[in-house]
């Protein structure tokens, strides 16, 4: 049996959060991007014993940096690094994810309207966990609750041919 409840607690929040793009040399390009985040459950009747901990979802760092080098011809590459810090799954129960990096590329060729690029996601076929339940689910092991993770996106790649009209 599941018991469902929505109810409120008592929680604070605090962020910031920035940007910065830097044109190194006219070819290269420089950018990157910073999440800081610091809650904390004041409290919650529902679940005592939470107080002190931080929101579910509600990872410490998030993190984007990269370079974009423009080579001759109409020829680009970029290389993206995303991080983001270990988080709480659920407030019902105390399973976090891990920290995790993703690592992705893309090659492009531009002529007139025209662009063609080869792309990668997370090339590096990084497994991370994006969501998580913990619940007993298998009769075979009586019941006891273990921890169900959803997984984000495996290595993607592909092709992409674009044309921009104006």
């Amino acid at each position: 049996t599941f018991v469902f409840t929505t109810q409120n607690g008592n929680a604070r929040g605090y962020g910031a959060e920035a940007s910065a793009t830097w044109a190194v040399l006219p070819s290269l390009m420089l950018h990157g991007s910073l999440g800081l985040l610091d809650t904390q459950i004041d409290s919650w009747r529902i679940r005592p014993g939470v107080e002190g901990r931080d929101l579910a979802h509600a990872p410490g760092y998030t993190l984007n940096a990269g370079v974009t080098w423009y080579a001759w011809a109409g020829i680009s590459t970029r290389l993206d690094v995303t991080a983001v810090d270990e988080f709480y799954f659920d407030i019902s129960n105390d399973q976090q994810s891990s920290a995790y990096e993703l690592v992705n590329l893309r090659i492009a060729k531009d002529w007139d309207n025209w662009s063609l690029a080869l792309w990668g996601r997370n090339i590096f076929d990084e497994p991370y966990a994006t969501r998580g339940f913990f619940f007993g689910n298998d009769p075979s092991l009586g019941f006891a609750p273990e921890l169900y993770t959803r997984f984000g996106d495996p290595r993607q790649v592909g092709l992409t041919l674009q044309f921009n009209y104006n």
